[in-house]
């Protein structure tokens, strides 16, 4: 998987689920890393795009 956006759900759910081993609720760490992992993959795609549109 090559996509920054894909990567980036699957790291934020597996820390998720490692949140959830300290109190939190499974479901609700996974989900909550997926979506920090899913803004964290659009940000990086954003700032890729940029770097290329400027030529560096």
């Amino acid at each position: 998987m090559d996509h920054p956006i894909g990567k980036g759900i699957i790291l934020g759910a597996s820390v998720g689920l490692i949140a959830g081993w300290f109190g939190m609720l499974p479901a609700r760490a996974l989900v909550l890393g997926a979506v920090c992992g899913l803004l964290a993959g659009v940000t990086r795609l954003l700032i890729d795009r940029r770097k290329r549109k400027s030529g560096k």
